[in-house]
């Protein structure tokens, strides 16, 4: 698992030539109208499928907040 996480973000960040699990390349997260994505809804989404996570952001809004708060205690109620 170490190495395969190595792997892509060596993809990730230096050679995007380099095969690996696109599962753990580093995305850029940003809102697009036209294509519909936001960054809320990627964090959620992957806060339901991790075992734990780390969160660094720049910016966030109060609707943010309440939104992954939401979501927070729903997943500290599975356990």
């Amino acid at each position: 698992m170490h190495s395969e996480l190595l792997l892509s973000l060596t993809t990730g960040f230096i050679n995007k030539q380099i095969h690996s699990n696109n599962k753990f390349i580093p995305k850029l997260l940003v809102n697009d109208a036209c294509s519909g994505r936001k960054v809320l809804t990627t964090i959620n989404q992957e806060l339901k499928t991790c075992d734990e996570f780390f969160l660094s952001v720049a910016f966030v809004t109060t609707s943010g907040v309440a939104t992954l708060i939401n979501t927070l205690i729903l997943l500290e109620n599975k356990k």
